[in-house]
């Protein structure tokens, strides 16, 4: 009878553990690696959102964000937060779906100001995914506002490019000095109200256009227009309240 190795027996326990743990070492990476995205995600993403509003980095005072879920989400509704913070009114509202929130400010926010917009609270998809403030934001700037008192000449704003102002429900009047020589037009939006502006020109000649609610209205200068320019811009009707863009067009479209 043949008597049993027991240096190869033990040999083999060794190639046997060897084999195990290369084994584990594989499977583990195989799985760290699918978590990584290598191979792929193990789970399905998380609820994000993103912003289908078209925007550069500088914005109208009155602005509207149009936010798309990637899921629908339970929530009855949505909020969000400005930082800096703003006393400005805005309203937020969900669609049918609850897959898109709206949210559109009707008081002006600050001007020249650097604002960053993101969820007040945290929100549930209808499969429990959340997304919490701190997962997405957006930061834009704002255009200029105007800076009172500006209603003459002594005291008239500068229009550099854009600017935005308001008028109060009296006969108010506010005046912009614009500086550039090469100015081709202006340009007047009513936002909410209907206003009206002129422009007196370095001899002192008077040019005018009427802006409906919340439409554009360009005034071209005639080559007679002597420049520099001031412009004034009024309500419509007196006694309307409302708020306004204000711009210049230094070339031809």
């Amino acid at each position: 009878m043949m008597r049993k190795n027991k240096n190869l027996n033990y040999s083999k326990k060794i190639i046997k553990t060897i084999g195990v743990f290369f084994k584990y070492i594989a499977v583990t990476g195989f799985y760290l690696l699918s978590g990584c995205g290598i191979y792929g995600p193990v789970n399905d993403p998380a609820l994000t959102m993103r912003c289908i509003t078209e925007h550069g980095d500088t914005m109208s005072v009155f602005p509207t964000f149009q936010f798309v879920f990637s899921d629908s989400i339970s929530d009855s509704s949505v909020s969000f937060s400005f930082s800096p913070k703003t006393s400005a009114m805005y309203g937020v509202f969900l669609n049918a779906t609850h897959d898109t929130a709206t949210l559109q400010v009707t008081n002006a926010l600050s001007g020249n100001t650097r604002y960053t917009l993101r969820l007040q609270k945290a929100v549930t998809a209808v499969d429990g995914d959340r997304l919490a403030p701190s997962d997405d934001s957006i930061t834009f700037i704002t255009w200029p506002f105007e800076m009172e008192p500006n209603d003459a000449i002594s005291s008239a704003d500068t229009l550099k490019s854009i600017i935005f102002g308001t008028l109060p429900g009296i006969a108010d009047t506010d005046v912009f000095f614009c500086p550039g020589l090469k100015t081709k037009a202006v340009y007047l939006k009513s936002i909410y109200c209907q206003d009206s502006f002129y422009i007196i020109d370095a001899a002192s000649k008077s040019f005018s256009v009427t802006s409906q609610i919340n439409q554009d209205d360009t005034l071209w200068l005639p080559d007679s227009c002597e420049k520099p320019i001031y412009i004034f811009v009024i309500p419509s009707v007196k006694g309307s309240e409302g708020a306004y863009q204000l711009g210049s067009i230094k070339q031809d479209l």
